[in-house]
């Protein structure tokens, strides 16, 4: 048998052997646990008629083969395909979307044009990193993939993360400058003399208000990838047990 087996297999059947060379596994349990990997070997076959994966099939058969017969038996085993948590990702935040912000800039109709009117004053770019996880559940008996499932969060769609904006509003005298230079040229003696006993028509004020920001704070949206290890372990916590808690098993 142990010349027809897969090289992954080997290693386990040489082990037993050895076992049973030792004195550590009686005849009867060292048969039994030979007969076990040839049916493990058998229901992994099967698994690639209907799949062609066979590099994956061989992996799991032995997974499959130890929670049989190990001291911990179960009934299903969970196989990570992919569990990435350093997978780096720019994200475009859009505070027009933001309600606090929406009202503050509805409250000063006068910064409105110019918000929404540059990008950069309503959008910006933050270096995140996001976590993916790609796990399936195979049940021990048949081999069978009893649930199979997929989940990315980046650090600010799990709440690991937040960031802080900071809008701000500036009323001003627009035309500051005709009026200044108005007051100078009445101030000069020749002037004074051109409007003796006359009325002089004195310019207005105009005002006008300027948006001041966003000045953006905390997080990661300083155009580089420097989140600490504490957030990337939060973060994978975070994607492995939302994942984990959709696993539904059907009678």
């Amino acid at each position: 048998m142990r010349s027809s087996v897969s090289p992954d297999v080997k290693p386990v059947l040489e082990e037993l052997k050895a076992k049973f060379d030792r004195g550590d596994l009686s005849a009867t349990r060292y048969a039994e646990q030979v007969r076990d990997i040839r049916s493990q070997m058998q229901m992994s076959s099967a698994g690639r008629s209907r799949n062609g994966d066979e590099k994956e099939l061989t992996d799991i058969s032995e997974v499959i083969r130890a929670a049989q017969d190990g001291e911990i038996r179960s009934d299903y085993i969970l196989q990570i395909n992919i569990f990435d948590t350093e997978k780096q990702k720019k994200l475009m935040l859009d505070l027009r979307h933001d309600d606090q912000i929406r009202a503050f800039v509805r409250n000063n109709p006068g910064i409105a044009d110019e918000f929404t009117g540059s990008p950069s004053k309503h959008q910006i770019s933050c270096a995140v990193i996001e976590a993916s996880l790609n796990a399936k559940l195979v049940h021990v008996k048949t081999g069978e993939i009893a649930w199979i499932g997929e989940h990315s969060l980046n650090e600010f769609s799990s709440g690991v993360q937040s960031v802080s904006v900071e809008l701000g509003q500036r009323h001003y005298v627009s035309n500051a400058a005709e009026v200044e230079n108005f007051v100078r040229s009445q101030n000069r003696y020749s002037a004074r003399e051109a409007r003796y006993g006359r009325s002089v028509e004195v310019p207005e004020f105009t005002y006008a208000d300027k948006l001041l920001g966003p000045d953006v704070s905390g997080g990661s949206c300083n155009q580089s990838w420097s989140t600490s290890n504490e957030v990337k372990l939060e973060l994978a916590r975070k994607v492995a047990r939302e994942l984990i808690s959709t696993i539904a098993i059907g009678e």
